[in-house]
């Protein structure tokens, strides 16, 4: 997940048990993904794509380097509702994507995150 983020992005994964690991950012406050390449390991399951003050991630990028890796990729999409990428709204380019106008990401528990 990015640094340039806010504590409720990072929560529910906590919650699940996930371990985040925190990854430099490009100048739109995205993941950096070259960055990213070199942090992935054999636990990572997921990249995490911050849509940060309405400018959305390098979806379409990020979702190449996952699905080469068969990484998900998850959403947050509260500072940009209603966002479009190539006519595609934001929020279903990822496996989940979490949507809030208030700090709290209400995400239910899943069971399917492997151990």
């Amino acid at each position: 997940m990015p640094v340039c983020t806010f504590l409720a992005t990072a929560t529910p994964l906590l919650h699940l048990g996930v371990r985040p690991v925190l990854v430099d950012c490009d100048a739109f406050g995205s993941v950096d993904l070259d960055r990213a390449l070199i942090v992935i390991g054999s636990r990572t399951w997921a990249i995490v794509a911050v849509h940060l003050w309405g400018v959305p991630a390098r979806v379409d990028a990020l979702a190449k380097v996952c699905g080469e890796r068969g990484l998900a990729v998850v959403e947050d999409g509260s500072h940009a509702h209603g966002v479009t990428v190539a006519d595609r709204r934001i929020g279903g380019f990822g496996l989940v994507s979490a949507f809030s106008m208030n700090g709290p990401k209400p995400l239910p528990q899943v069971q399917a995150v492997p151990s």
